[in-house]
């Protein structure tokens, strides 16, 4: 009968790891793609050039980039804005990017061609890593 308990007690944990994991970052994950994806179908449309770069930090204190672009909108006036989008490495300068942007340019995405794929990628990945801990958290309990 002990061995009901470590079943029940490995389970329940195993819960509680996929249940952290989903909330602490695969679902934030999910809404940032979904959210991304609804600014680029919904906003204005444009091609950019990156002039340069805005240095920050993130959560993590370590250095992020995110592209300065200059484009012009849907009157042909000329803006130079900072993406919203944060990346660890820069792209070159004079790079064309696409653009989109909301009418009063509170939100700006600066998609220099897999954006939405690299962020699909994390979702799969890390969806993956939990079920690699589930499989082997679940073999270890039944056949060892």
């Amino acid at each position: 009968m002990n061995w009901i308990k470590d079943y029940i007690i490995t389970f329940v944990g195993l819960g509680l790891i996929d249940y952290l994991l989903y909330t602490a970052m695969i679902r934030k994950l999910i809404d940032q793609y979904v959210e991304t994806k609804r600014i680029m179908k919904h906003s204005n449309y444009t091609k950019g050039i990156i002039i340069g770069y805005e240095e920050g930090k993130n959560w993590d204190e370590d250095t992020v980039y995110s592209p300065i672009v200059r484009f012009a909108d849907k009157e042909s006036v000329i803006h130079t804005k900072t993406s919203d989008e944060e990346k660890f490495t820069k792209n070159q300068l004079r790079k064309k990017v696409d653009v989109y942007y909301d009418n009063d340019f509170s939100r700006i995405i600066v998609d220099t061609g897999n954006l939405l794929f690299f962020k699909f990628s994390l979702i799969l990945f890390a969806i993956g890593v939990g079920l690699v801990v589930n499989i082997g958290t679940i073999y270890s309990a039944l056949f060892e």
